[in-house]
């Protein structure tokens, strides 16, 4: 086991086409005092060949433990019990970071010691490391946030830094979820610690098909189970009945406009009814619903024609 200050955990399941940079991104950091943890779990593919071959490459920084496939929420906490450190961040096989991404969150860190978890804002990038966007990351997540934090979630998990006396208190990932698993732990540790906020994009964000985001359904059923968890139903407390009825509107709302961007129009609907259950005034989600009745084709014709105005 490495000891260093800052432990990065990479899990990897057939990362080979952007493993290498991935890697590259993590031991380029202006600040030296870091070991990466892979962890690969159970690739098929080249990955553990790209592995060893930087183990071989720095053996005082990276070190690999393999495994049979079992999810990238089980491989972090593996990564995490294997390493030795006063700090980790979390880095998946697919993104980047800029060279001074951890020089400037351990400076946050260390003058505020009573941070348990700070974040960065992020980029998009393609498949070939090409910026496409920027990411809506808001700065509200900051101090004594889980009021914030109970009802929505934009920390990139790649941006995350968090304080391992933090991880000791509150637990690691909740193996129970297949998905949220980032979101859980964050509001576990803002409820008795403060977060933080680097307002510069030292992460990037790799789009491309194979990105969990991108899997509706489980992230939604996720995203419930979360809200359950940590917002039980059979509270009678006025404070989390109203929180549970926030976030239980803002799920099915974000969710309705995720169906409705890949022309999911009849599971949009659903979740657009759900959402008014809550909220029926909500006027956005009338006009989304009636937009959703144009079908598919017609839809794509309309959504079309207003990216082409200017």
């Amino acid at each position: 086991m490495i000891e260093a200050r800052v432990a990065i955990i990479i899990p990897c399941y057939n990362s080979q086409a952007t493993l290498t940079q991935t890697l590259d991104s993590a031991l380029g950091q202006s600040f030296a005092d870091l070991c990466i943890v892979t962890v690969n779990d159970g690739s098929v593919d080249e990955t553990d060949i790209i592995l060893q071959e930087y183990a071989q490459r720095y053996p005082e920084k990276l070190c690999v433990i393999s495994q049979a496939n079992k999810g990238q929420t089980i491989a972090k906490n593996v990564g995490i019990q294997n390493s030795c450190s006063e700090f980790v961040v979390f880095l998946d096989s697919d993104d980047l970071w800029t060279p001074d991404k951890l020089e400037k969150q351990m400076a946050l860190m260390l003058s505020k010691p009573n941070v348990g978890l700070c974040y960065t804002a992020a980029t998009q990038i393609d498949i070939h490391g090409a910026h496409v966007g920027e990411i809506n990351v808001s700065q509200a997540l900051r101090g004594k946030c889980f009021n914030e934090l109970i009802v929505r979630n934009n920390i990139v998990a790649s941006s995350a830094m968090v304080r391992r006396s933090a991880l000791e208190d509150v637990g690691l990932f909740d193996e129970s979820l297949r998905a949220c698993e980032n979101w859980d732990l964050w509001i576990r540790i803002a409820h008795g610690y403060d977060v933080d906020f680097v307002d510069e994009p030292l992460t990037c964000y790799r789009l491309h098909s194979n990105n969990m985001s991108k899997n509706v359904a489980k992230i939604l059923q996720a995203r419930l189970q979360v809200i359950d968890k940590h917002l039980p139903a059979g509270s009678n407390d006025a404070w989390v009945k109203e929180q549970r009825s926030e976030a239980f509107f803002k799920t099915h709302w974000t969710f309705a406009k995720a169906y409705v961007e890949s022309l999911q129009l009849s599971e949009a609907r659903q979740e657009l009814a759900l959402a008014l259950k809550i909220r029926p005034m909500k006027v956005e989600c009338y006009i989304l619903y009636l937009k959703t009745l144009l079908g598919p084709e017609l839809f794509k014709k309309v959504r079309a024609r207003r990216k082409d105005q200017p």
